[in-house]
């Protein structure tokens, strides 16, 4: 073989390895423009917890766009509108169904609220905005046929724990509704930065088994709180037995001695409580932290409440921030406990629910919970 053929040989290969590389890398870019890979927050990312949170899958087999459209499917035309009143809990109890009601037509929907925007505490999404009120609109309300299952709803069986109380207002369905399901994933994928920057340096402190509870004490509110005497618990009882269930639950799993707790309630000493009674090497999420709270009930509570009207409208905007991570913040459990009625588990029951892990209600007749 000549010295020429050896080279000619040499610069065929390298052409061959080098137009192999171009198609491998074309290839690649190819793969990440139909499946991007996703970088999660800095921080806990590879808490499983947090991995699932993010992930945009329901389950192993089912896809939130197969469950509502995407945005290419959805009409701007005929806009459905939704409104704003009370805590933050209620009004998702009426905006969340309208949304799915809104998906299901194939149309976007419009965000009225007048006391925060909606885009300070959400970014624009494939099926909301914040926007103008549109021929259709919900102010404090949602659609009878929200969902298949509103059409033809049938008795929800009472089960004689606090998750009773959810059955008026059609929660019950909603936290059960796999279009719930995937609507809330759509909507905690599009939390603004104001929200993330109160969620993600708790996120960091979750450890490998990481429970949550609720408390809606009541924090000397008056006015509708107070009339509604089936609500009122005793504290002192029902922190104790919440506690109580969660040391069983945790003793029972492998990573019994690597345990986080999130207890976000209106009361602000809840949360120190436990930081006081929980085992020795599990952690309370913030339970130092001193976050601002009324005297007297919550910022945004009964229709007609002027408490927030203490606040400047960027206070508000916070204010509006915190409470929006404790609720999403509740979803991201490897447990969740719902001891009290409120309105605001609601969307972590759903979130909790829809990654397939437990949620117990806490018994009306007897001490203890019930994973239903």
């Amino acid at each position: 073989m000549t010295k020429l053929s050896r080279e000619r040989r040499h610069v065929a290969a390298w052409l061959a390895m080098a137009s192999a590389s171009f198609v491998g890398l074309n290839l690649y870019m190819g793969y990440q423009v139909l499946y991007p890979i996703r970088f999660p927050f800095e921080g806990n990312a590879q808490h499983p917890v947090v991995r699932q949170a993010l992930n945009q899958v329901t389950d192993g087999n089912l896809k939130d766009d197969e469950v509502i459209p995407q945005r290419s499917a959805v009409s701007d035309e005929h806009p459905v509108s939704f409104g704003a009143c009370c805590g933050i809990g209620h009004r998702l109890s009426r905006n969340l169904p309208t949304l799915v009601y809104a998906q299901g037509q194939k149309r976007f929907a419009h965000a009225v609220w007048t006391d925060v925007p909606w885009d300070a505490i959400f970014v624009d999404s494939d099926m909301v905005k914040a926007g103008h009120q549109a021929e259709e609109h919900f102010a404090n309300s949602f659609p009878k046929n929200w969902s298949p299952a509103a059409e033809s709803p049938g008795a929800v069986e009472k089960t004689g724990t606090t998750r009773d109380f959810y059955i008026p207002g059609d929660m019950v369905r909603m936290f059960e509704s796999k279009e719930m399901w995937a609507v809330v994933s759509k909507l905690s994928a599009s939390l603004s930065q104001r929200v993330l920057r109160v969620m993600d340096p708790r996120r960091k402190q979750y450890k490998p088994l990481h429970l949550c509870a609720h408390f809606r004490i009541g924090n000397n509110e008056k006015g509708d709180w107070e009339a509604k005497t089936w609500r009122q618990v005793n504290e002192s009882i029902i922190k104790t037995q919440t506690l109580e269930a969660m040391k069983a639950w945790a003793a029972e799993r492998k990573d019994s001695s690597e345990v986080s707790v999130f207890v976000p309630s209106d009361t602000a000493d809840l949360p120190k409580w436990f930081a006081e009674h929980v085992p020795q090497g599990w952690r309370v999420i913030n339970a130092d932290m001193d976050s601002a709270k009324p005297e007297s009930g919550v910022w945004f509570g009964q229709f007609g409440s002027n408490t927030s009207a203490a606040l400047n409208q960027e206070e508000k905007n916070g204010a509006m921030a915190e409470a929006v991570a404790d609720l999403f913040g509740l979803g991201e459990c490897s447990a969740l406990w719902v001891p009290t009625y409120s309105s605001f588990s609601l969307t972590g029951i759903t979130q909790t629910k829809r990654r397939q892990q437990p949620v117990f209600f806490r018994k009306l007749r007897e001490e203890g919970f019930e994973e239903l």
